[in-house]
């Protein structure tokens, strides 16, 4: 009977132990050092940077583009930073920024090296998602 009380006070607390402790994780961006934040934003600008080579564009276009991408880039920062607005009414909000951003740059572009630049851009995002993931 002792041995039978023992073990199950045993199995109890090491399930507790195991499912006490945090799930290992990435950090978020929230948890992100100051140095960390600052090399993802210099990698995301030499990705912008590429894919705007990537897709041949003049010198013109180029900067007309990183203008209209940073305006589209503030829009959705106040739109994040908007309490106000309902989860879903922000997600609409976004939709609308991010379409609104892809007319403009596929005007000034053309359509061809519209395609050039989204294609460079998916391939970033796949890129940067691999290595997120966990191996």
């Amino acid at each position: 009977m002792k041995k039978l009380v023992f073990t199950t006070i045993a199995i109890a607390c090491f399930s507790a132990m195991t499912f006490a402790q945090a799930p290992a994780t990435a950090p978020s961006k929230a948890e992100m050092t100051k140095e960390e934040k600052k090399a993802m934003k210099a990698k995301q600008e030499s990705d912008l940077q590429e894919a705007l080579k990537g897709a041949e564009l003049t010198a013109e276009q180029a900067q007309s583009a990183t203008e209209i991408i940073a305006a589209a880039g503030k829009k959705s920062k106040e739109l994040k930073d908007n309490d106000k607005l309902t989860a879903e009414e922000k997600e609409t909000a976004k939709k609308t920024i991010n379409e609104e951003k892809n007319a403009k740059l596929k005007e000034l572009m053309g359509a061809d090296k519209y395609k050039a630049y989204t294609s460079i851009r998916k391939k970033q995002k796949e890129a940067m998602e691999a290595a997120k993931t966990p191996q």
